[in-house]
């Protein structure tokens, strides 16, 4: 059933990029293969292989006048490896953001699924970013949410600011409560202010404060800088959260991350620390990673990490040796 269901999503994505560029309708098709060979000791060692949000999507703009234009997206995950026991159902594509909207002097206004403005304001300082060692272990936050509308400000300079909305029908927006069934829904909003450009393009530093209300339960405060000086990159983010629905539920954390870059070749580590196992969300309090990523060409990469989540007491610890390969497209 699952292979039935594969194929289907597979021929009605490559049917629709074929009728969109015969039908004249400017499409990019775009994605990634990032695949792990993984060591993974948390009391007992195996080894696995690992698909680490490798993904496929068409994304484009139609121009509509001289100021104004449509752009869509339609992004899916892809399990590039075997099934594993603990997820022999797992549907090989899962979708990621999926949007449709407008962009003009106004701004950019999406609908649709999307990641929030708290989640996109981290810009590239996590270093281990779809990989054992993301931040999303430790810290709240990293949410990607349907029924939502995002608007994004034009750019002011290196200023820009945006809103999530995220809608009541959204599953992950309930709340206990009174109803009928013992359960209520409830909007949440999330909302960034950035100056400076991730990419490094535009400056070389980025800077960002985010906050989430009522975003899956969680009050979120997050702040981030980046910046790059010669060939070392350095990154640091602090978070504050509490749960929306009783406010003495709270944590705090940190983390802190470098690169540096030697041709090919960039090195990085990066380190986390952050007390959400006293709320009984995790059971690591802090994590180390460091790799080395090496270039075989544009498109092309070889990379190895190392990482380890330490437990709090009567837990086990959880080491993650790999090496792996990324391809673009």
């Amino acid at each position: 059933m699952n292979f039935v269901k594969s194929a289907v999503a597979a021929s009605m994505l490559l049917g629709f990029a074929g009728s969109a560029v015969a039908a004249d309708v400017p499409v990019s098709v775009y994605g990634k293969l990032n695949v792990t060979f993984e060591n993974v000791d948390k009391g007992d060692s195996q080894t696995e292989l690992k698909s680490n949000a490798s993904r496929f999507g068409v994304k484009g703009a139609a121009a509509l006048s001289d100021d104004l234009e449509a752009v869509y997206q339609m992004e899916w995950e892809v399990n590039a490896t075997d099934q594993s026991h603990a997820n022999s159902s797992e549907d090989q594509f899962k979708a990621r953001n999926t949007f449709v909207g407008l962009k003009g002097s106004f701004g950019t206004a999406l609908v649709g699924r999307n990641d929030t403005m708290l989640k996109q304001s981290q810009g590239n300082v996590d270093q281990f970013n779809d990989l054992d060692g993301d931040i999303k272990t430790l810290f709240k936050g990293e949410n990607r949410m349907g029924d939502s509308i995002t608007y994004m400000t034009p750019s002011i300079g290196l200023f820009q600011a945006g809103i999530t909305y995220i809608g009541q029908d959204n599953d992950d927006q309930r709340v206990d409560g009174d109803g009928p069934d013992g359960t209520k829904y409830k909007s949440g909003a999330s909302l960034a202010l950035m100056y400076g450009d991730a990419k490094f393009k535009k400056a070389p530093y980025f800077a960002s404060v985010a906050y989430d209300n009522d975003v899956a339960g969680w009050d979120t405060t997050r702040a981030t800088v980046q910046g790059k000086i010669g060939d070392f990159v350095l990154g640091g983010m602090y978070q504050r959260g509490e749960k929306s629905a009783d406010s003495s539920q709270d944590y705090d954390g940190f983390m802190v991350s470098a690169a540096y870059e030697l041709n090919k070749a960039t090195f990085k580590v990066q380190y986390q620390d952050s007390d959400l196992h006293d709320l009984g969300s995790t059971s690591y309090k802090d994590a180390v990673s460091a790799g080395i990523d090496y270039k075989l060409g544009n498109t092309t990469k070889v990379f190895g990490f190392y990482t380890k989540f330490s437990a709090v007491s009567g837990a086990e610890d959880a080491d993650y040796l790999a090496v792996g390969i990324e391809q673009k497209f």
